[in-house]
This record gives C-alpha cells, structure tokens and sequence, in this order.
C-alpha cells in the first residue's frame, strides 16, 4: 500500500510544479526525505527462509511458495496432491537468487539506478533497464549453486531416461497472485541445452528488470526487492 501512495504523491508533487511554475519546488526535497524514511522502515523485511537451491517437482506444493513463487507452487500441489499429469521438473529457488545477487554485491547498486531513474520517461526507463539487464547477465553464478543446478538438470534427465528437453521459465515471489498475475512481464526460454542453463538462469533473474515489469510493479505497489524470482 505504501508503494502506490509514494508513487501517486511524486506525481501530484511533479504535476503542481508544472501547473504552478516551481512555486512548490520546496516540496520535492520534502518528498524525498519522507521516501528515504519510509525506505529504511520497508526494508526490514525477512530474507526467505535458508534452505536448498534446488527443489525437484516432487518436493513441491502449495505451501512451499515463499521458496518457488506461486506458479510453482501451484504446479507442484496439482502434480503432487490432485492426481494429474504434470510435466516433471525443478525449481531453481528464491534463496538461490538471494545468493546469487548477494555473492555479486548486486542489490545496492541496482537499487541506485532505479532510485535516480525518472520512470516515466521511457527512453530513461529502457536505458537503466538495459544497464541492469547487462549487469546481472556479466555476473557470475557461485560455483556451489552452479553444481546445485547442474545436479538438479541431471536427476531430471534420469528420470526421464535420456536428455530432457528443458523449458525455463519464471516463478516470482507475488507472481499469479490474487492481486497480480505479472502475466507475460517474465522471461521464458524453451529447448535449452545442459550447457546454457546458467546463461539463461541468469536472463530469467535479470528479466525481472525488464522495463515493462518494473513499470507494472510501480502501477501495482510491489518493491523490486520484494519480488523474488
């Protein structure tokens, strides 16, 4: 709730300096130290819950989505515990990509440029998201959670009896939830081989930067940190 307010109030403050001329211009410094505030306050938040970088579909269900996000939480209840064909799989978790972004010292800086970024300028908007994008894709992933992964790929493969032909796709923290879908905001890749897993794990994390998913997280008063992949 404190996301939309902050969003709209920025806007009235712009747009009363427009119609007005700066005479209110006082009222932006004001605005900021408010938002910095409510900043330190917001970011008291607990990390998920320590646990495995990798979870099979067979350890999943409804109540494992602080870890996987809501749509695979939902897959992994209906494989589970409805009876119904599902195709098998593994969930990279939200405690991996805290790690991850924790073991490149990413979260800081990327919290800068879209604290200086005028979002509704869209040439802006693009470039920062860009710049972001690239930033997550040249980081490396640590090499335990790289063998993490790999393990996880090759325990699907054998129960699949040979090569599995492998979709990745994203699971955020708050995604298909009852106030938001974030339908198509995400990245999705399909047919990837063993040796661009890592790539494209880390072009699903980075797809949560992508412009038009940080536009609908503002429109919707979700904080970037807050949406986990």
């Amino acid at each position: 709730r404190c996301s939309p307010l902050r969003f709209n109030n920025n806007k009235m403050v712009q747009c009363l300096n427009r119609v007005s001329e700066n005479r209110h211009i006082r009222l932006v410094p004001v605005f900021k130290h408010i938002s910095k505030d409510i900043d330190g306050i917001m970011s008291r938040r607990p990390l998920p819950t320590s646990g495995p970088y990798t979870l099979d579909m067979s350890e999943i269900d409804r109540f494992s989505a602080d870890q996987v996000g809501e749509k695979m939480a939902n897959l992994g209840e209906i494989a589970n515990h409805a009876g119904c064909e599902v195709p098998d799989g593994f969930v990279v978790t939200a405690w991996a990509a805290e790690y991850f972004f924790s073991a490149n010292k990413l979260q800081d800086e990327i919290n800068l440029r879209l604290t200086i970024c005028d979002t509704e300028n869209l040439e802006e908007l693009y470039s920062t998201s860009a710049g972001i994008y690239n930033l997550i894709c040249a980081s490396k992933i640590p090499e335990d959670l790289a063998h993490e992964i790999t393990g996880a790929y090759r325990r699907l493969t054998e129960r699949q009896g040979g090569r599995a032909n492998l979709a990745m796709r994203s699971s955020a923290l708050g995604e298909d939830g009852s106030h938001a879908s974030f339908a198509g905001q995400y990245k999705t890749q399909l047919d990837v081989d063993e040796d661009l897993i890592g790539e494209t794990y880390k072009e699903i994390l980075a797809g949560k930067y992508k412009s038009q998913a940080i536009s609908y997280r503002l429109q919707r008063g979700f904080r970037h940190e807050d949406v986990i992949m």
